[in-house]
């Protein structure tokens, strides 16, 4: 594990709407998931809370990424048709005719089963690329009508070049949770979608968290959380997390720059991204308190240690616990993090088993906990 801290500190200023919500509470299936308190293993290990945010069950899709891909298809679909997104309703524009959009990403698996479902709520196609590696029961879960998912033998950051190529090459529209130069507005509206989730952590929450976990790929997620939980918990720490096959907010930080970086075989399939999103990078470089690079084991160890409170967490989401469950067995790591008595800590399970076979493989019965 490779750590490090950011000794220069600023305040950050709003960057992102906080709209999305409203048009989530229209969808058929929204309910704010979970925030489970888990005050057996704060108490165990000497601290005052754990929280975690269960997006396991997201509209059926074991993830949070589908708040992301159907905000911003709800944006782009209004403005292709001239329409306010402020008053215009989800059942409004669904009864209109799409069939002639189609949407393209590159994606490990979550991102695009978000796509895949929000196309088939508008009635749209879509044209799904996964990298080299990536799950083929991941692929499976996301076609369905109009739908295509194909594995490719490119990586991340290759794929999600060619779903550019595409776009340009055959008029779709190019939906990707990441942003570049000339690339902002739609990943603004994916990460502005993600909000909906610090909005109903923070009504959810009982006290302010002294701590915040937050696992990182390219850093949509987590720098959206930042923005937003920054704006109500002005001392809270936000610890980074990625994984050693592709830590590019850690090497962006050492390098102070946004920086591009090769990516490495992990399971950690949700994280296996090498170039910082443009829109977020500021906000992590200014506003992170740690960036923390983990080894695989410590996704397992999450997942093990989650499963024991019947939480079900992929191995993309449960190397925040992974993490937490070695500082909090560390006097050394305890003080380095001031995680003490008082330290109200949250994590959020951002995915389930989005692989059921390789999730049985890791936490089945006849597997033992990696310490």
């Amino acid at each position: 594990m490779e750590i490090l801290e950011n000794k220069h500190i600023e305040d950050i200023k709003p960057t992102f709407s906080q709209d999305a919500i409203g048009f989530h509470q229209q969808l058929p299936g929204y309910t704010p998931t979970p925030l489970i308190d888990w005050p057996v293993y704060a108490s165990q290990h000497h601290f005052k809370n754990l929280f975690i945010k269960d997006e396991s069950q997201r509209f059926g899709l074991k993830a949070f990424k589908s708040l992301g891909g159907s905000y911003a298809m709800f944006r782009i679909l209004c403005k292709r048709n001239y329409l306010n997104p402020k008053t215009t309703s989800f059942d409004q524009l669904r009864s209109m005719d799409h069939h002639d959009v189609t949407f393209v990403c590159a994606t490990d698996g979550n991102h695009g089963h978000g796509v895949s479902w929000a196309a088939s709520l508008f009635g749209c196609a879509a044209y799904i690329l996964m990298p080299k590696g990536s799950s083929e029961a991941r692929r499976k879960r996301m076609e369905r009508k109009n739908v295509q998912a194909v594995i490719t033998d490119l990586s991340y950051d290759q794929a999600v070049q060619k779903a550019s190529d595409l776009a340009q090459e055959n008029h779709w529209i190019l939906i990707q949770d990441t942003a570049w130069e000339g690339y902002t507005q739609i990943p603004t509206w994916i990460i502005e979608g993600y909000l909906t989730m610090a909005q109903e952590i923070i009504h959810q929450m009982t006290t302010p968290p002294t701590h915040i976990f937050l696992q990182a790929g390219v850093g949509a997620m987590a720098g959206g959380m930042i923005d937003a939980f920054s704006r109500v918990y002005p001392t809270t720490q936000f610890i980074i997390v990625e994984s050693a096959g592709a830590p590019c907010l850690y090497a962006s930080m050492n390098q102070g720059k946004r920086t591009s970086i090769a990516c490495e075989p992990t399971i950690m399939a949700g994280l296996n991204c090498g170039t910082p999103c443009l829109i977020t990078w500021p906000i992590i470089q200014k506003r992170a308190n740690y960036f923390c690079v983990c080894e695989d084991d410590a996704a397992i160890r999450g997942m093990h240690v989650l499963k024991t409170n019947d939480m079900v967490a992929g191995e993309s989401s449960a190397v925040t616990m992974g993490l937490l469950d070695r500082i909090v067995k560390s006097e050394t790591l305890r003080n380095q993090f001031q995680m003490h008595e008082d330290a109200s800590i949250l994590l959020i399970n951002t995915e389930g088993d989005t692989d059921p076979f390789f999730y049985q493989s890791v936490v089945g019965e006849d597997r033992c906990l990696i310490i």
